[in-house]
């Protein structure tokens, strides 16, 4: 009976940065010329310099390569970048019907600026999509209902206030909402 055994990856890489862009790129030691995707530069092997990397096995090489763009990122930007992807926030499986909720919800209040009831709707409508939604969606989607970035800051924290928008870690917000019934929904 033969056993299989895994044989562990001994491919030698190149570890080097963009000389246009700098961003840190890795290569098969075979190959003659590599090509940074971010700027388009086309790097040729033999022109790389004495002090070029070498780094065995491909997840060394990519793990190195991490570490180094996060080191890059770190300098640039001064703290460690958030990452994320875009749909990361939570979608809702069954989308809420903002018809459920209380018709005052969407009044205008006396001294309310123009904009608070096109904010209302943007939350609802956000909410009846996602549960939990980041804060760029909100200013995304602000120009849809004629809201100047302006505006923006100073409506989230009228809303954080009066406990009808929820903040959450990482700049994401929620929905605290009364149904017709005295009921909060989430």
């Amino acid at each position: 009976m033969e056993t299989n055994k895994w044989k562990k990856d001994k491919t030698p890489y190149y570890i080097f940065a963009c000389v246009k862009c700098g961003r840190t790129l890795y290569v098969k030691t075979t190959q003659k010329t590599k090509k940074c995707l971010n700027c388009m530069r086309i790097h040729h092997l033999a022109k790389l310099p004495d002090t070029t990397e070498v780094i065995y096995g491909l997840n060394n090489t990519i793990n190195a390569v991490k570490d180094k763009q996060h080191t890059l990122a770190i300098k640039e930007t001064g703290h460690t970048p958030d990452l994320r992807s875009n749909n990361e926030f939570r979608v809702r499986t069954h989308p809420a019907k903002p018809s459920n909720f209380s018709k005052t919800l969407l009044g205008v209040d006396h001294g309310d600026s123009a904009y608070v009831k096109e904010f209302k709707t943007l939350l609802l409508d956000l909410f009846s999509k996602f549960k939990e939604f980041p804060q760029y969606m909100i200013h995304i989607m602000s120009s849809e209902y004629h809201i100047p970035d302006s505006e923006i800051p100073l409506l989230l924290s009228r809303f954080i206030h009066n406990g009808m928008l929820i903040a959450l870690p990482n700049d994401y917000f929620t929905l605290l909402l009364k149904r017709k019934n005295g009921d909060y929904v989430n």
